[in-house]
């Protein structure tokens, strides 16, 4: 396990460590401007920003560390289906934006591919009318108490 960016750098240049989820859906949690991230010299003394990130794919779920001042995970989304990206439309919704914080990261063991898919398909049939129903309510919910932000963020969806 790398305990610093030079060791995630070479783990990762090697192919030996790679983003969450990079090989079964990559779109979910691309990193930007992982590579300027990479190339910025560590400093141990402070942390700083390297960029401003804002919600703009509907797919994005960005792993993030936050204040407890974020809105609750709404639980009438079924496990599997957008029951992660909720929290981020949510805070889109409420103009929060993200940011890449250089020297920081977190890693965990294991790989989820490609094999790991059936079953997740499987999972996401057996709930999609859950799923319909949460996402009509959400979607109200969030016209209702954000009008003003509806057209800042992507179109929530499946």
């Amino acid at each position: 396990m790398p305990r610093n960016k030079a060791e995630l750098r070479k783990l990762f240049f090697k192919g030996l460590a790679v983003e969450f989820h990079a090989r079964y859906n990559m779109e979910a949690h691309t990193i930007p401007h992982l590579d300027q991230w990479f190339n910025k010299p560590e400093n141990k003394q402070e942390v700083n920003i390297n960029s401003i990130l804002k919600f703009s794919k509907r797919g994005w779920e960005p792993q993030f560390v936050s204040l407890n001042t974020i809105p609750f995970h709404d639980e009438n989304f079924p496990f599997s289906l957008r029951d992660n990206t909720v929290l981020r439309w949510e805070m889109c919704r409420q103009n929060y934006t993200f940011a890449l914080v250089n020297d920081l990261f977190m890693v965990h063991r294991g790989i989820k591919t490609a094999h790991d898919l059936p079953l997740t398909k499987k999972r996401q049939k057996l709930s999609r009318a859950q799923f319909n129903i949460a996402m009509k309510l959400f979607k109200q919910r969030m016209d209702y108490q954000y009008p003003e932000t509806k057209k800042l963020c992507p179109e929530f969806g499946a």
